[in-house]
């Protein structure tokens, strides 16, 4: 990800401006790499990703739930997951809807009961095809629900909903914090590390 280094380096510093379709935090290790003896002369972690809530990467969290059709109902296309990021937020990925029925919501309910649901987002007014969505709710509604559904409030019909999972050891954890520092403090053992290979 970087130019060649071509001659002896001592302390000094680089800033490595990554092409847009590169996310640092998709990989672990930051390494000094020989191409030619395919060989790691040092390496520093690159720490957790600080845009993450404890949620999306605690191991006990909810996996992305994909919608299923209600029986008997192959209407509007819907298909998509949801998953639970924290306390107050659902992320629906892949969305798709046609678009074509009238007054449709995402719908908090219990299991496929949506009779006494909450409405949460905006209405569903065009068609969406792999769309994302990520819709914040009042706090407690995620404690009391565990599914959600495409729901027409029109003809009160469930077109499609996942039941979720809500962990409560997802909930009341501050997002991960690490930041720049830490890859700095990685980065200097790195440079003792090649101080040792040298």
């Amino acid at each position: 990800v970087s130019p060649m280094l071509a001659r002896a380096y001592d302390g000094e510093s680089f800033l490595i401006e990554l092409p847009a379709n590169i996310d640092v935090y998709s990989y672990s290790i930051l390494s000094v790499y020989c191409r030619v003896a395919q060989a790691n002369f040092g390496h520093a972690t690159i720490p957790a990703d600080p845009r993450l809530s404890a949620c999306d990467m605690a191991t006990s969290c909810p996996e992305s739930e994909a919608f299923s059709l209600p029986s008997g109902n192959s209407l509007h296309d819907v298909a998509g997951t949801v998953t639970v990021i924290n306390e107050n937020q659902i992320r629906i990925n892949n969305l798709v809807y046609d678009g074509t029925a009238p007054a449709v919501y995402f719908r908090l309910g219990t299991g496929s009961d949506f009779s006494n649901g909450v409405r949460i987002g905006t209405r569903l007014r065009n068609a969406v095809n792999g769309e994302t969505f990520v819709i914040t709710v009042e706090d407690g509604l995620l404690s009391q629900y565990n599914s959600l559904s495409v729901w027409c409030e029109t003809f009160a019909a469930d077109f499609g909903h996942a039941v979720f999972t809500v962990e409560s050891t997802c909930f009341g954890s501050e997002p991960n914090t690490s930041s720049a520092a830490s890859i700095l403090l990685n980065l200097a053992a790195l440079a003792l590390a090649l101080v040792a290979v040298m």
